[in-house]
């Protein structure tokens, strides 16, 4: 019996629910990992040239570049995060959702940072929208890459199955969706396969980026004991997360009731003083 027969299952399909990986679902610390970044930098701090357009991973002891990589996603979620730049930090955030149906209940004791909707959003004057431009939702993709890239000084490395997140927002937010996920058949789970990344150029005036680049996918594969052990530990990751925001949530609720239950309590008693002098 190979890997993937002795692991399926209730057990897997539940794990998959929390990892936002099926496609029957429809689907900041953010449960960190080391982040899978496309460079974009011509030189570092150190006056170093560095390799434009190439994928490396941040987070890790040393830079190793290439430009491409194969990636085995494992969970798919959703999180907006408020990053206020006057404070120069992270002043709010929300749970990780699978999908949108899900309530993105916040640390503040909101629902999703206080952001409105994407189509109410176009509907507002560009004044408006300016209020919620630090407020961003970021699709958060954790999995497995693996690559032989070099170093600054020439080294060749090989990275294997290293566990990974990427941040995508912005150019980066539709394509995993678009040419990855909508590639998938129903009853398949996004860990399912391999999938070639690469990345494409784009220039606007002075300004250069780059996107990812959903490629050729390989698989089916099994899922072994070393992948499924890195699955428990993000979901795990993920749900300690979810609590601590939850937990945030909620207390913060309470104490916004507590005071409008001190307002009103005063506004009863100044009421009542008032009714005492007329």
């Amino acid at each position: 019996m190979n890997d993937l027969q002795i692991i399926e299952g209730k057990n897997l399909d539940a794990l998959a629910g929390i990892l936002g990986a099926s496609t029957n679902t429809g689907g900041g610390d953010a449960g960190r990992m080391p982040e899978l970044k496309i460079n974009s930098q011509v030189e570092d701090d150190e006056g170093n040239i560095l390799p434009r357009g190439e994928f490396y991973i941040k987070g890790m002891d040393q830079k190793v570049f290439s430009p491409t990589v194969k990636f085995r996603p494992l969970s798919h979620h959703y999180q907006w995060l408020h990053y206020d730049p006057e404070q120069n930090k992270l002043v709010n955030k929300t749970r990780m959702v699978a999908s949108f149906r899900e309530e993105a209940r916040d640390i503040r004791g909101g629902i999703k940072c206080g952001k409105p909707s994407y189509k109410a959003m176009q509907d507002m004057p560009q004044e408006e929208r300016e209020k919620y431009k630090d407020i961003t939702l970021f699709r958060q993709v954790r999995g497995l890459v693996s690559y032989t890239g070099k170093t600054l000084s020439g080294e060749e490395v090989k990275i294997e199955n290293q566990p990974v997140i990427l941040m995508l927002k912005g150019s980066n937010y539709g394509a995993f969706e678009d040419d990855y996920i909508k590639t998938l058949t129903r009853g398949q789970n996004i860990f399912d396969y391999y999938v070639e990344l690469s990345t494409e150029k784009h220039k606007n005036g002075s300004v250069t980026w780059y996107t990812f680049v959903y490629g050729k996918k390989d698989g089916p594969v099994a899922i072994d004991q070393a992948t499924y052990d890195t699955m428990v530990h993000i979901a795990d990751m993920i749900s300690t997360e979810n609590k601590k925001v939850d937990d945030a949530y909620f207390n913060a609720a309470r104490e916004d009731a507590l005071d409008a239950s001190a307002y009103n309590a005063l506004g009863d008693s100044l009421d009542d003083d008032f009714d005492d002098v007329a």
